[in-house]
């Protein structure tokens, strides 16, 4: 089955997460902590992470409450964005056999990413 999930989020609602290390942690996991610290915590790269882990999860027509956000690892190759999966959801994906395709796209105001799982 094909599914696609799309999130949009304004750069602006980033300020907030970035100011407390523990939502942080909550929302990002070490790797992509260490992504974010490289790019020198730019919000638009935050936010572009933080909208392709909701359209993920919009993708498996789950909520924001199915799976910790830290289980949807954006990770990147050659700048471009890829998913890992871990814990519950990796095992979830792995039944069911999925693979995804996941964009990014930011401007100075908004951060939009569109996944398709098939």
């Amino acid at each position: 089955m094909i599914s696609n999930g799309v999130d949009i989020i304004s750069i602006k609602r980033i300020n907030k997460i970035i100011s407390n290390p523990k939502l942080l942690r909550n929302i990002f996991n070490e790797n992509e902590l260490e992504y974010i610290t490289s790019r020198n915590y730019n919000t638009e790269t935050i936010a572009g992470i933080f909208a392709a882990k909701e359209a993920t999860l919009k993708s498996l027509h789950q909520g924001l409450d199915a799976y910790p956000l830290t289980e949807i690892e954006i990770a990147h190759q050659n700048y471009a964005p890829y998913l890992i999966f871990h814990g519950k959801l990796k095992k979830e994906i792995e039944n069911q056999n999925l693979n995804f395709s996941v964009s990014i796209s930011h401007d100075q105001e908004y951060a939009i990413a569109f996944v398709i799982s098939y």
